[in-house]
C-alpha cells in the first residue's frame, strides 16, 4: 500500500487550510498536479489528466479513515450519545463518510457508510443479489367481495424490511366504506390513483404506483423503497379524494424473531412502539409516532427531546416539504373525513370523532381501524401492564423513558415520548413522560384509558386521556 510523502503530505496540509481559510477567490483546488479540477469539483485528486479511457491515476486512491462503527443510529465510536450537544452534532455531521471494518449484525458489515443524519448508510454493498420480488403478505386472506366481512381485517400498517418492494390490496378501503361508514357510498365509482401522502426523511420511498393499473376495488398498490428506514404513508384516491391510506413501517426490524418481543401476564409486546426505528436510550428515534385514539393514520413524533412544539419534516414523493393541517373537529360523525384526511390532526376538547364507538376494539377482536400491522393490535385494556407498576427501576428523567425489569423481568424499554395535544395537535413534554394507548374506552365519550408515566408516576388504575390526544402505540399479539 502506497503512503503519502512528507511533500506531498504537506501540499494537502496546505491546500486543505487554503480551501477552508483563505479568501473565496480559492475555490477549487486539485491535489496531485499544477491542473485545474473538474468543473464540478470544489477538490479533485489526481496524477494525470484524464487519458482515453478517462483515467486521471495510475499511482493510488482516496483512502477514507477505517473505523468500527457501534450502532447503526448512533455516531459512536466519535460522538457519546448522551452529549448534550448530541442533536447538534448529528445534524453537522451530515455527509461524513468512513470505511467500516466490523461485522455487527443484523445492521453492519464492513464497506462504505456515510451518516444521513439519522443513521450510517451502506453506500456500496459487498452481497449482490437479484432484486427481491414483491413481498405480497395479504395474499389468500382476503376476496374480492366487496360485502365481505373477511376484507374488513385487512391491515392499516405493513412492516417492510428496507429496499424491498410491496404489494398491498385496496380492497380494505373499498369493504370499509361500503359495510362501515357509508353503506350507500356512490363516490368509489370513479377513476383511481395511488399517492405517496408523505414521507419521514427524502429518498425513503422510491415510487408508488398501481400495480397492474386501476382494475377498481380489486386494485393493488406497488410500493418500492430505497435501502433506507422511516415511515411513510401512502393512500389511495377514487376522483382525487383520499379513500384509504396505509402506514409503512420501513425497517429491519422483526417482531416474530427471537428477542423482539416481551411477554407479560400471558401477553406478548413487541419490543419497541409503533414506528420507531431504534430502541436504546436517549434516542428521538425510539419514540415512534402519535396515534389519536380511533385512528389508524400515524402523525409523527416529535423531532426533539427538549423542545415542545416541533414538527419533523415530512416530504412527498418528489422530496419537497409537505405539512400536516391542524383543525377544529367538525361536529357529527367524523369519522369519514378522518378517512378522506389522514394528514389532518382533528383537535377537540375531548372526542375528535363525537361517537363513542370503539373503532380499535370490535367484541374483543382486533378493531377495523387498528393501526397495528397483521397479526399485531392495540392492547385491549390496562390490564396487560398491571403488577408492573410497584416496586419498579426506572430511571426516567436520565435515560428518556422508562426500563421495566422488576424481580428480573424484563418488560423492555418505553421511551418517555411525550404527546400531542388534544386542543393544538402539538407536541408536548417529550423526553418527561409517556402515554401508551389502549383500546379500552370509558363510561363517557371523550376519554379512553391508557399506560401513563412521568418523573414521579406511574400509573395504570385510572389514567385517562382525551380521546382527540395523540399518543404511542405499543403493539401487543393478537
Amino acid at each position: 500500500m502506497r503512503t503519502l510523502t512528507r511533500k506531498i503530505l504537506f501540499v494537502l496540509v496546505y491546500f486543505l487550510i487554503a480551501i477552508f481559510y483563505s479568501t473565496p477567490l480559492i475555490s477549487q483546488v486539485t491535489i496531485g498536479m499544477g491542473a485545474a479540477p473538474s468543473k464540478t469539483g470544489l477538490l479533485q485528486l489526481k496524477d494525470q489528466e484524464s487519458d482515453e479511457d478517462n483515467i486521471t491515476s495510475t499511482t493510488g486512491g482516496f483512502i477514507l479513515p477505517r473505523v468500527a462503527l457501534k450502532d447503526i443510529y448512533t455516531l459512536e465510536p466519535f460522538v457519546d450519545p448522551a452529549d448534550n450537544e448530541y442533536q447538534n452534532y448529528k445534524r453537522e455531521s451530515v455527509g461524513t463518510m468512513v470505511y467500516n471494518v466490523v461485522v455487527l449484525p443484523p445492521d453492519i458489515v464492513p464497506g462504505i457508510y456515510f451518516w444521513d443524519g439519522e443513521r450510517w448508510v451502506n453506500v456500496i454493498s459487498t452481497n449482490v443479489t437479484e432484486p427481491d420480488p414483491p413481498q405480497t403478505p395479504d395474499d389468500g386472506l382476503y376476496n374480492s367481495n366487496i360485502d365481505d366481512p373477511l376484507n374488513l381485517t385487512l391491515p392499516n400498517s405493513y412492516l417492510l424490511q428496507q429496499g424491498h418492494p410491496l404489494i398491498i390490496p385496496v380492497m380494505k378501503g373499498y369493504a370499509t366504506w361500503k359495510q362501515v361508514l357509508d353503506p350507500e357510498e356512490s363516490d368509489l365509482v370513479g377513476k383511481l390513483t395511488t399517492k405517496l401522502l408523505w414521507q419521514s426523511k427524502q429518498n425513503l420511498i422510491k415510487s408508488v404506483e398501481l400495480y397492474g393499473g386501476d382494475k377498481g376495488k380489486d386494485s393493488k398498490v406497488k410500493i418500492e423503497t430505497y435501502d433506507v428506514d422511516g415511515n411513510a404513508v401512502v393512500g389511495i384516491l377514487i376522483n382525487g379524494v383520499v379513500k384509504w391510506s396505509w402506514h409503512i413501517w420501513i425497517t429491519n426490524y422483526d417482531p416474530e424473531e427471537e428477542g423482539a418481543y416481551r411477554e407479560h401476564n400471558g401477553v406478548t409486546f413487541m419490543d419497541r412502539n409503533l414506528g420507531a426505528l431504534y430502541t436504546g436510550k436517549n434516542n428521538i428515534l425510539t419514540g415512534g409516532m402519535n396515534y389519536q385514539w380511533g385512528r389508524k393514520d400515524p402523525f409523527p413524533g416529535t423531532s426533539s427531546l427538549e423542545v415542545n412544539d416541533v414538527e419533523r419534516k415530512l416530504y412527498d414523493i418528489e422530496n419537497n416539504e409537505v405539512s400536516l393541517e391542524k383543525i377544529a373537529a367538525p361536529s357529527g360523525d367524523n369519522r369519514p373525513n378522518s378517512v378522506e384526511n389522514p394528514m389532518t390532526y382533528y383537535t377537540a376538547n375531548g372526542n375528535w370523532a363525537n361517537s363513542n364507538i370503539n373503532f380499535w376494539d370490535r367484541g374483543g377482536e382486533k378493531g377495523i381501524v387498528d393501526p397495528c400491522p397483521r397479526g399485531w393490535r392495540v392492547p385491549k385494556n390496562r390490564s396487560v401492564w398491571s403488577g408492573l407498576s410497584e416496586d419498579l427501576k426506572y430511571r426516567a428523567v436520565e435515560e428518556g423513558g422508562l426500563n421495566w425489569d422488576k424481580d428480573g423481568y424484563d418488560n423492555g424499554f418505553y421511551p418517555s415520548a411525550g404527546f400531542r395535544e388534544a386542543t393544538s395537535g402539538n407536541s408536548k413534554i417529550s423526553g418527561k413522560v409517556g402515554y401508551y394507548w389502549t383500546s379500552e374506552i370509558t363510561d363517557n365519550s371523550t376519554n379512553a384509558y391508557c399506560l401513563f408515566f412521568g418523573v414521579h408516576e406511574i400509573n395504570l388504575r385510572d389514567r385517562r386521556a382525551l380521546k382527540a390526544q395523540a399518543n404511542s402505540v405499543r403493539c401487543v399479539k393478537e
